[in-house]
């Protein structure tokens, strides 16, 4: 009888081995699996935040370019200067100013614009409730923005 018991438990502990060889493998290779695709995505998401922070500088340039353009540009100088001369709420300077504005917005998908002097004082906006108010720094992002000497 001992000899019967002693033939079953050698091929139940050999499964038993087996299976925990198994387990042990399958385990190491989903951990290698793991770890790779970890690696993998780390690398991916590092290449696409330096690929997203170039691409905003850029056009951050771009922008850049173009508002030097425009606030460089004769016929807005002379309007602003024809603003700054008279009263800086003069309603027909401010529509004057605000059609010459209206392409450059529309074109290059500006939210807005502000146009301010040296000392911070709003001489034109898209908002006519600022014309005349001194400048919130904080609310300037996304405008065009043209200091002047007033």
């Amino acid at each position: 009888m001992f000899r019967i018991s002693n033939i079953l438990i050698k091929p139940v502990f050999m499964a038993i081995l087996v299976a925990l060889m198994v387990i042990g493998a399958a385990s190491t290779v989903a951990w290698q699996v793991l770890s790779q695709t970890r690696i993998d995505l780390e690398q991916q998401l590092q290449s696409n935040l330096k690929a997203s922070i170039s691409q905003a500088k850029q056009e951050l340039e771009e922008r850049k370019t173009v508002v030097r353009y425009w606030a460089g540009a004769p016929s807005l100088i002379q309007a602003v200067t024809s603003l700054v001369s008279q009263n800086p709420t003069n309603n027909d300077d401010l529509q004057n100013l605000k059609s010459l504005l209206s392409s450059i917005l529309e074109s290059q998908e500006y939210r807005g614009y502000k146009i301010i002097d040296k000392q911070g004082l709003i001489l034109a906006s898209d908002l006519s409730d600022d014309v005349g108010q001194p400048i919130d720094t904080g609310s300037t992002h996304g405008h065009i923005n043209c200091k002047l000497n007033r």
